[in-house]
């Protein structure tokens, strides 16, 4: 009967350890969770910033080859 008792409480000591390792994995996952979140968020904001200047930089472009290669307007004086 002792050892039965003596068996059971350290049964019982272990599923108590268990289940605070299970709560420490518990908040370590919540944890991560939060902090790719966070990096999610970050590499959509970069994304953005990418294709706002992408589209500054065309049109930048843009506007230098056509005022390289539009044709000249005539002046007035050039009758």
């Amino acid at each position: 009967m002792k050892e039965t008792n003596l068996t059971l409480e350290a049964q019982t000591e272990q599923m108590q350890n268990i289940g605070q390792q299970l709560d420490n994995m518990d908040s370590d996952l919540d944890r991560a969770k939060k902090t790719l979140q966070k990096i999610a968020r970050r590499l959509t904001s970069d994304k953005f910033l990418i294709v706002i200047l992408l589209i500054i930089v065309i049109a930048i472009v843009a506007v230098l080859v056509y005022s390289a290669f539009a044709p000249k307007g005539k002046s007035p004086d050039d009758s």
